[in-house]
């Protein structure tokens, strides 16, 4: 019986509508049941459990391979241990034999009963047979004598009739067997027959009168570990093929994956070549063609070999070799191809496999010859001039490695992975070969075929290649790591890898500047995402210090080097980026002034590729979530969220790799949350988690789960969230990711901080120091949540980490940081608390943070409440109130409704403003209502008798109480109070 789950539909009779699987059990014309293979084997069990009294008939039909025959076993097997009486004949392909020859072998072992039939009936049997006198039969009288002869069987115990290939038998055998499966009412009897979906030498014809078993293709994932358990040494790749070609058909899978696994060689295939198919399966597959016209078959190999299904295109190909479109015919007559419109195709895809096996290695020349001089397709061209080639072939391996760029440059990713697959076993030398690999490993990562660039990788640095090589192998491996984990390795491990190789070629010359660059910015990723050991962290510093300076050709001192790379910025700028944003992840304090000087004309000049109208350099979007991750390191949000906007029109302008778009789904969304858009935040990672777990990216499937357990702690309360929020507190230990890791941490403090549990928003935010970047941006959570527990150590604690942001934020001037920052101080420090929180407020507008600006408001506003400020505290809760709304963040803004209620401030609904009314003072509304209609300054200056300045003054305060940034959103923040 064939291992694993398929899916089947059953058609009939029986009443009965649900929805399990993919496919249907057709009950009546007009009800349906989807039923798995599982659920069919079940059926069938119950019939040859429940027969009596009256029979029934039933047919498995599905194309060659999908198990029809060991479905009939299984039956066989059930039906022979309850004592079933079993007779059993099958059809054969190009059988001669004459009329009625599969009924005699269904009823030759009971022939002896016939005795006993009437005279009428036992003549009509015998003499079909030749065993009498009589002359043959009417159809009728055999049907009849047929059934009568069943009947007498099942009345002394149940009978199992099982018919196979039904299509292949005599047209007197099915006249008969159909006769009788109509009529089965008198007795136990069970018959059974196994039919053939299309395909040569097939009767369409041929209908079953009731049940029909219609057999599917085996799940994506049964299908996997189909082929897994047959073959479990065989590749990523060679696996990919061999479910793509079988199509779920469960002989085909294993056929497929037995060859290849048994002859190595054939796993190193040109791309979009037949896969080998077994004489068992071609057998299955080709019985009943051997009566087609030679031309015919000439033209199936032409139609095999070209993989693809256009007319206009093999039509060329065919004259070339003699042959005409009406050559076709007998092959579509037989069920082997479809024709529609100017399309051709083999009914099954399997079908392309046995006749490209089946012909000879001349016929297979002759027709990938006649499409290479036809087609029009330069790739294609190369591929079929190359199909053939066994030796080492230096041309054709860089018309191959052609080929793969142009099918590169399409964004056609693992077309050029197989097409340098080829090219690199046809390559003369192991340098050759080992760069081709090394190449087909970085497409087959952008491609989100991770285990196969793991192979690859493999594969090369087994040729012992030279430098250039181990370096790009080194990048694509640490890229790996950023989206799949580190694959059993310390983070140390993975970074130190990169950095001893660099090291050990920054004086030799041997690494050219790209590779330098990439080197570093791949081992500067790692140590975003992961935590190091500070010897790790300051070796990795080093080696992108000599990176520098062996490019730039600067000396070593700390002034020479950013001299060196200021001018190698304005002669390489691609390299210069790298080089400067790697350093400042791992080291944002050691450069700040310079990093910052030459970020924005960096995102500048890649925005600048964007718009030029030609196609800009596929590592445009590479460069610019680089830059995005840098000003997130220097808490620059405005910065930032220029660059992951840039970032997500660079990935559809250069059709980037998926890998890379679920990257930047995942990682946007800090920048997301922090610019006041969490709802957003959420929905990309929701939407990033389905497709990691679709790719295979469990790291950036963690940090989906975290990044969407941060916008909830914003957006959402409920139990359904907290739940969501609590289980990223247990992150398997595939990733061991510090991002990962602080995010989630991060959610559940601030979680616990708005509920008010201060002591477990305590425990979850102290806990994020490996990370920097997310630590010092919850470092006003963590006084939030010192303050509220009153814990001694805790406040001490957060005390000292206040300090240390307010430090930082001044080295990398950032309003962002220093809002935080303030707000930390002003909850801690009673004293100073007014000043604190006022000038965390103006640090925050001018940031662009306006959820971290409401929550300095909200904690302003309840501070001013407790200390008798009633007044001056309900115009900083009406405008957190305001903020919070406006970001959807509707469980903070219900936190300051309350604190309004305690001002006395009655407020209904969600705590949402209805307008700009509720956080604006009468001048600044006026000002508002007059910018909305379209006045400028000047003009609303002559209105209020103030000057333009003063005008401008007032909008650069407005914005951001409204939560907008330009004049255009004025409208839908104020227009309904006009």
């Amino acid at each position: 019986m064939a291992v694993g789950r398929s899916e089947v539909a059953l058609h009939g009779s029986q009443a009965g509508a649900g929805s399990t699987g993919d496919v249907t059990l057709e009950t009546s014309p007009e009800e349906t049941t989807l039923l798995g293979r599982d659920e069919a084997l079940a059926v069938l069990d119950s019939l040859v459990a429940g027969l009596s009294g009256s029979g029934t008939a039933v047919a498995i039909t599905g194309a060659a391979g999908t198990g029809k025959t060991a479905l009939l076993d299984h039956v066989a097997d059930r039906a022979g241990s309850r004592g079933y009486l079993i007779l059993r004949a099958a059809g054969l392909p190009c059988d001669r034999a004459g009329a009625g020859a599969g009924l005699h072998e269904l009823v030759h072992p009971v022939l002896d009963e016939a005795d006993d039939l009437p005279g009428p009936q036992r003549s009509a049997l015998l003499g079909r047979f030749l065993l009498s006198h009589d002359p043959a039969p009417e159809r009728l009288a055999l049907g009849l004598a047929v059934l009568s002869l069943l009947e007498r069987l099942g009345r002394r115990g149940p009978l199992l009739v099982l018919i196979d290939d039904l299509q292949w038998l005599d047209q007197v055998t099915v006249e008969v067997l159909t006769f009788v499966a109509r009529r089965l009412r008198a007795a136990p009897i069970l018959m059974v027959g196994a039919l053939r979906n299309g395909g040569p030498g097939t009767d369409q014809s041929v209908r079953w009168p009731f049940r029909r078993i219609d057999l599917g293709p085996l799940p994506d994932d049964v299908a996997q570990r189909l082929v897994t358990s047959v073959a479990p040494a065989l590749s990523a790749a060679a696996r990919r093929r061999v479910l793509s070609a079988a199509e779920g058909n469960p002989l085909a899978l294993r056929e497929f994956a037995t060859a290849l696994s048994a002859e190595p060689a054939h796993q190193e295939q040109p791309a979009g070549r037949p896969l080998p198919v077994t004489h068992r399966m071609s057998a299955s597959l080709l019985a009943g063609t051997d009566d087609l016209p030679e031309p015919t078959r000439r033209f199936l190999v032409l139609v095999a070999a070209a993989g693809q299904h256009l007319l206009p295109e093999l039509v060329p190909a065919a004259r070339r070799i003699g042959l005409r479109p009406e050559d076709l015919d007998p092959a579509e007559q037989a069920g082997l191809l479809l024709v529609t419109g100017d399309r051709v195709q083999f009914r099954q895809e399997l079908m392309r496999s046995a006749v490209y096996s089946a012909a000879t290695w001349s016929e297979r020349a002759e027709a990938h010859e006649a499409l290479a001089a036809t087609t029009t397709d330069l790739v294609r061209a190369t591929w079929h001039r190359t199909a053939l080639a066994h030796d080492e072939d230096e041309d054709a391996a860089a018309d191959l490695e052609g080929a793969a760029d142009r099918r590169t440059r399409r964004g056609r990713l693992p077309e050029a992975v197989e097409l340098l697959r080829r090219a690199a076993a046809l390559s003369a030398g192991g340098a050759e070969r080992s760069r081709r690999l090394a190449i087909a490993a970085e497409l087959a990562r952008q491609a989100g075929h991770g285990a196969e660039a793991h192979e690859l990788i493999h594969e090369a640095m087994a040729l012992s290649p030279g430098p250039q090589v181990i370096g790009r192998l080194l990048v694509t491996r640490a890229a790996l790591s950023l989206t799949e984990g580190l694959d059993g390795r310390s983070a140390a491990e993975a970074v130190d890898a990169v950095a001893r190789e660099a090291s050990s070629h920054a004086d030799d010359g041997r690494w050219d500047h790209e590779t330098w660059a990439a080197a570093m910015i791949a081992a500067g990723s790692l140590a975003w995402y992961h935590d190091l050991p500070a010897p790790t962290r300051a070796a990795l510093i080093k080696a992108m210090d000599d990176a520098v300076t062996a490019i730039a050709g600067a000396g070593t001192a700390g002034s020479e080097r950013r001299a060196g790379l200021t001018e190698l910025a304005a002669a390489e700028p691609t390299t210069a980026t790298l080089l400067t944003i790697a350093r400042s992840w791992n080291d944002p304090l050691g450069d700040a002034a310079t990093v910052r000087r030459r970020l924005p004309p960096l995102i500048a000049a890649l925005r600048d590729r964007l718009l030029t109208g030609a196609p800009p350099p596929r590592d445009t979007s590479h460069l610019l979530i680089a830059a995005a991750r840098t000003a997130e390191s220097l808490h620059d949000v405005d910065l930032s969220v220029q660059s992951w906007n840039l970032a997500a029109d660079a990935l559809t302008v250069t059709r980037g790799a998926a890998g890379d778009h679920v990257r930047q789904l995942t990682e946007r969304g800090l920048t997301r949350i922090l610019s006041g858009r969490p709802a957003d935040a959420g929905a990309d990672a929701a939407w990033a988690g389905e497709l990691s777990a679709e790719l295979g990216l469990p790291l950036l499937g963690d940090l989906a789960a975290a990044t969407r357990a941060l916008a909830l702690a914003w957006t959402a309360a409920g139990p359904a969230a907290a739940g969501e929020i609590r289980r990223t507190r247990s992150f398997p230990p595939r990733t061991h990711s510090a991002l990962v890791t602080a995010m989630a941490g991060w959610a559940n403090g601030l979680a616990a901080l708005r509920e008010k549990r201060f002591g477990e928003a305590g425990n979850e935010l102290t806990s994020l120091g490996p990370h920097r970047t997310i630590a010092w941006n919850a470092v006003g959570d963590l006084a939030e949540a010192a303050a509220g527990s009153g814990d001694p150590e805790l406040i001490t604690l957060a005390r000292r980490q206040v300090d240390v942001v307010r430090q930082a934020a001044d080295v990398l001037d950032s309003d962002h940081l220093r809002a935080v920052a303030l707000r930390g101080a002003a909850v801690l420090d009673d004293t100073g608390a007014e000043r604190h929180f006022q000038e965390s407020a103006a640090a925050g507008r001018r940031g662009g943070v306006p959820l971290e600006l409401a929550r300095t408001l909200l904690a302003y506003g309840a501070w001013l409440r407790r200390t008798g400020q009633i007044v001056a505290a309900r115009e900083h809760l009406g405008e957190a109130r305001f903020l919070f709304g406006n970001a959807g963040a509707a469980p903070w803004a219900e936190l300051a409704t309350a604190e309004l209620r305690a001002a006395g401030v009655t407020a209904s609904g969600s705590g949402v403003p209805r307008s700009g009314a509720d956080v604006l003072s009468p001048q600044e509304l006026r000002v508002a209502l007059l910018a909305a209609e379209g006045l400028t300054n000047r003009e609303i200056g002559a209105r209020i008798d103030a000057s333009h300045r003063t005008v401008a003054n007032y909008l650069y305060d407005i914005y951001p109480k409204l939560g907008i940034t330009s004049r255009l959103q004025l409208r839908a923040a104020v227009g309904d109070v006009a």
